[in-house]
């Protein structure tokens, strides 16, 4: 009993110090409160270690998650045109913060495949998963040039300062195997075979103008390198210039890409505190992906030197225009190498512990650490679920870097064969996703396969006589 309290003890002053350190929004605390629906095993592999029947997900709503986090909400930049009545991106309204570091994060998760089956002490999920991880770092100005680059005295001198992007997105196969060790322990481990699809890695990404002092020449420098790789068709100039993707048929190309494989591990324990609490630690994708099709080495050291042109001379404007186009564009242009190279997974730390106070109510605090190339992300959450016959209803606080506090919740629906749920770590993101910074939303649906089934005749304690149709009573 001491020490179940001090673990409490140390697990709730761990969930503060991370608390205090920064948050993400997801929702993966509140899916570790239902540790009876097979999306729970997705956070942790030892979860749904014991299910009473198989069961199987339903196409692509088995589990769906969709997550924004940025520093910045994106309706303060999108208006509505009264002329057409189309939304438009106002670049202009970055000038009002031009040194301000921009970032934006997003995550989406999609679950065509999911089942179960019970394979001696073995409880065993197989499932066909397609992610996709996004970070962009951008100062305003670098946005704001866009739209104001004519202007010649605020961009006589200018510059982006450094830019990151860091998108990755994969097929992901894997193995779910969960067994109990003890009557207190529980563990699982899940080996992947992985499939990366679409990666973009851009470090340190800057591009620069300097206007001459008298005013006759314009340089344009960029500077920075990365790595890209995509099943659709990169076109490379002779001098081995990227200016052009094509992106004919990237539905088909996208689903039918499997030539960049890799592989991974999920690992995850369960250790019950009591009959009623539960202390949980998971570690998932601890992996890499080859990169072999289609991949390219970026480099964006170029430069161009723009002198202007003698008004006096005859020249063919349409012609000029266009080459001037090709050379302005080349100077930030990437050359691209064929090359093959490693990719990281994102790694996922998950420490959570759940407590069941009655047969009602069940509580949880969850920090999730995900590390994606150079970035570190912190989720912290406080859950709780109650229920009400077939009903639970959730709700959930999120608490973003001191500032910023948002009320999520959502709801499940339990019957005989189907069960369902959905969760919003941001009620208000509901309403309107433009106007908050962070919002995440989950979506769930599980079938149940041959429950067992009751007689709907009440048996009186006789037995079937060998002269049938009779039936003969004990009594």
């Amino acid at each position: 009993m001491q020490m179940n309290k001090l673990l409490q003890k140390i697990v709730l002053s761990a969930l503060l110090v991370i608390y205090f350190c920064g948050t993400f929004a997801q929702n993966v605390g509140s899916i570790l409160l239902f540790d009876s629906y097979f999306q729970s095993q997705l956070y942790n592999p030892a979860y749904f270690s014991n299910p009473k029947y198989p069961v199987i997900g339903l196409p692509l709503l088995g589990n769906s998650n969709i997550t924004n986090s940025a520093n910045f909400r994106l309706s303060n930049f999108i208006y509505k045109n009264s002329d057409n009545g189309e939304m438009q991106f106002d670049l202009e309204k970055f000038d009002q913060h031009p040194n301000k570091l921009y970032q934006q994060i997003n995550t989406l998760e999609l679950l065509p495949l999911y089942f179960n089956i019970k394979i001696k002490e073995h409880n065993v999920g197989f499932y066909y998963k397609e992610s996709l991880y996004s970070v962009v770092r951008f100062r305003g100005n670098a946005l704001s040039f866009l739209n104001n680059g004519n202007a010649p005295e605020l961009y006589r001198d200018f510059s982006s300062e450094k830019m990151w992007v860091n998108e990755l997105s994969f097929k992901e196969f894997a193995v779910n195997l969960t067994k109990e060790i003890t009557p207190k322990i529980v563990i699982g481990y899940r080996p992947k075979l992985v499939f990366g699809t679409t990666n973009i890695s851009i470090n340190d990404l800057e591009y620069n103008i300097k206007t001459s002092q008298a005013g006759d020449s314009i340089s344009l420098t960029s500077y920075g390198e990365g790595k890209v790789s995509a099943p659709f068709e990169i076109i490379r100039d002779e001098n081995k210039t990227i200016y052009k993707i094509n992106g004919e048929n990237a539905m088909s190309k996208y689903l039918g890409a499997f030539g960049n494989w890799g592989l991974a591990l999920d690992l995850g324990i369960v250790y019950k505190l009591s009959d009623a609490e539960d202390l949980s630690f998971s570690m998932l994708n601890l992996g890499f992906i080859k990169f072999t099709k289609k991949s390219y080495e970026l480099d964006f050291n170029k430069s161009y030197l723009y002198k202007g042109f003698n008004v006096n001379i005859d020249i063919d404007s349409e012609t000029y225009v266009n080459r001037l186009k090709e050379d302005l564009m080349n100077a930030i242009r990437p050359d691209g190498d064929y090359d093959n190279y490693v990719k990281m997974l994102p790694l996922s730390l998950i420490l959570n512990y759940n407590k069941l106070i009655n047969d009602k109510v069940k509580i949880g605090a969850t920090n999730q650490l995900l590390f994606f190339g150079k970035q570190y992300i912190n989720t912290t959450s406080f859950s709780s679920k109650y229920n009400i016959k077939m009903f639970d209803f959730v709700g959930n606080v999120n608490v973003y870097n001191f500032r910023r506090v948002a009320i999520g919740g959502g709801a499940s629906l339990r019957t005989k064969y189907l069960q369902m749920f959905f969760l919003a770590n941001n009620l208000f993101g509901i309403y309107h996703p433009a106007a908050t910074q962070n919002f995440s939303f989950n979506v769930g649906v599980q079938i149940t396969i041959n429950p067992e089934r009751k007689s709907i005749f009440k048996s009186s304690g006789g037995k079937c006589s060998k002269y049938l149709p009779f039936y003969r009573n004990r009594h």
